[in-house]
């Protein structure tokens, strides 16, 4: 019977060191399993994390130029406006400037036409006297 209870002890021994060694083997296996998870993870969440980025920063870029193309596009209609607006004077200043000096050369010319006229008659006068003396 002893040794009935030593071969029992000594199966039951050997049952444990498989069921160890077997244990041992599933959770060495389960850790690389999980390692190699956690690493593709890992790099699959570093990809999505690096291409939200590009993303973001396209799209910042994007709204960065079309905010300084519409900011160029108002400053140009802004300018455009200002020119227009001073050429729109400038031609007015210049149309009363020359209506002014037309008026003045009008009455430069009546006077010089006035006086060419009596300095005529005069000359017209003294022909006559001489010619009559």
């Amino acid at each position: 019977m002893n040794s009935a209870k030593e071969e029992l002890a000594k199966m039951k021994s050997e049952a444990l060191q498989e069921v160890e060694s077997c244990l041992s083997s599933k959770m060495a296996d389960l850790q690389s399993n999980c390692k190699s998870l956690v690493d593709a993870a890992t790099d699959q969440l570093h990809s999505s994390v690096k291409s939200q980025l590009t993303q973001v920063a396209d799209d910042q870029r994007s709204l960065s130029m079309d905010y300084w193309e519409k900011q160029s596009c108002e400053m140009s209609a802004r300018l455009q406006a200002t020119l227009e607006f001073s050429m729109t004077s400038h031609r007015e200043s210049l149309d009363t400037y020359l209506a002014e000096r037309v008026q003045r050369d009008k009455e430069v010319q009546r006077r010089n036409l006035a006086a060419v006229g009596v300095y005529l008659e005069a000359a017209s006068k003294h022909i006559t006297t001489l010619m009559n003396s």
